[in-house]
């Protein structure tokens, strides 16, 4: 995939590509079958759902996708949960309304693990949660809508993982991590991802990267960097663009992209004291760093290019 780009390429290491994300071929317990579960969980095989019990759960290794598909619910009270070495998706039981994780409580961890398959809009939910939420190394493949959902006031960290063809549903606007709601820590972050998006979706597109307010949440202060962002098909809209923000104090660096499939590399909405500053960013195609006179962002529905000299997107 990054052959391609010859000596452009990304310097960093990229998940997917570069080194294993994702569960590991080893096998995994089935969550429905008697005594699988510590006993910090719980299966109600009524609800198709792992309900976590007690604080520090570990769950690790698990086959979520047993029993036609389970949702795992971390419910408010319960702190310091982790979900490891484990697989989601859907199996025959009909989506969820929230998602197959649905996190409510205080500091979550998840770690090498899969999100696979349609039907299922967004894999990961959260409303009313604090602590961190920190999500690495994992893979996320085939989605019917979003992978990430965040909704609420807390430190979001996204690191080191593959999002690749999401949005599969026509009717969805995939992101791979959105905002709704919550005041985000400005120590957030979503680094060293890999954002690939090989064939068409909706006319819309969806947002590599999304830094966006939204729901009556706030952002001052997130870093999106180091990241691939590779939208390659220029017959076929597969982004809409490949980074947007218009959260204050956003900085946008060091990410590699490939816009060939999309409107353009960034839609930054203009703010009062500035809304990100740009730096570092590649374009794949072009094997250069974006500079002055390039196209940066996107407003009612006209590019505008211009010389912005250092990139300060405002």
């Amino acid at each position: 995939m990054l052959d391609r780009y010859g000596s452009a390429r990304p310097a960093y290491r990229v998940p997917g590509v570069d080194y294993y994300v994702g569960v590991p071929k080893v096998a995994l317990y089935d969550p429905t079958a008697p005594g699988a579960l510590p006993s910090c969980a719980n299966y109600e095989a009524s609800a198709h759902v792992v309900r976590v019990q007690a604080s520090n759960c570990t769950l690790q290794r698990f086959d979520f996708t047993k029993g036609g598909g389970l949702q795992v619910q971390i419910p408010n009270g319960i702190s310091d949960t982790t979900v490891t070495e484990s697989r989601f998706g859907l199996n025959g039981n009909p989506a969820f309304s929230t998602a197959l994780l649905d996190y409510r409580g205080n500091g979550l961890t998840v770690t090498r693990s899969t999100f696979q398959g349609v039907g299922q809009d967004p894999m990961y939910f959260d409303t009313g949660a604090s602590g961190t939420a920190r999500f690495e190394a994992n893979y996320f493949d085939d989605l019917s809508g979003d992978a990430l959902d965040f909704g609420s006031t807390q430190t979001v960290i996204v690191e080191h993982n593959a999002f690749v063809k999401i949005g599969m549903n026509p009717n969805s606007h995939p992101d791979a991590v959105q905002f709704c709601g919550g005041n985000l820590n400005p120590a957030s972050h979503e680094s060293y991802n890999l954002l690939y998006q090989p064939v068409g979706v909706r006319s819309t597109g969806n947002e590599g990267i999304q830094v966006s307010v939204q729901c009556g949440g706030t952002i001052d202060g997130y870093s999106a960097d180091h990241n691939a962002v590779i939208a390659p098909n220029a017959k076929h809209l597969t982004m809409s663009f490949s980074i947007t923000s218009d959260g204050y104090s956003v900085k946008l660096e060091h990410n590699y992209i490939d816009a060939s499939g999309a409107y353009g590399p960034f839609y930054v909405v203009p703010k009062s004291d500035g809304s990100a500053t740009c730096k570092g960013n590649v374009g794949l195609t072009a094997g250069s760093e974006y500079a002055g006179g390039q196209t940066y962002y996107w407003q009612a529905g006209e590019d505008i290019a211009g010389d912005f000299g250092a990139f300060v997107c405002t």
